[in-house]
């Protein structure tokens, strides 16, 4: 995991699961650009975090988003 992974870019969602965890999606590296890109973003797109002291869980999410927005935890 390199440094670049823990800083958020555009947050698109926000939600809480039921560990009462915040997971956030963003893209990353990556602003609103027209045209859309073509290309996934290489840098993880969703962080889950402690609730109580706010530290990361977790990130996943590299390769699979072009342009995210939204998010639903079900």
């Amino acid at each position: 995991m390199y440094a670049e992974e823990n800083i958020l870019g555009q947050v698109t969602g926000i939600d809480i699961n039921s560990k009462s965890q915040i997971i956030v999606f963003h893209r990353a590296d990556r602003g609103w650009v027209d045209p859309m890109p073509e290309e996934y973003i290489q840098l993880p797109t969703i962080f889950i975090y402690n609730a109580d002291d706010g530290t990361l869980i977790n990130s996943f999410g590299a390769d699979e988003f072009i342009m995210p927005h939204g998010l639903s935890v079900d």
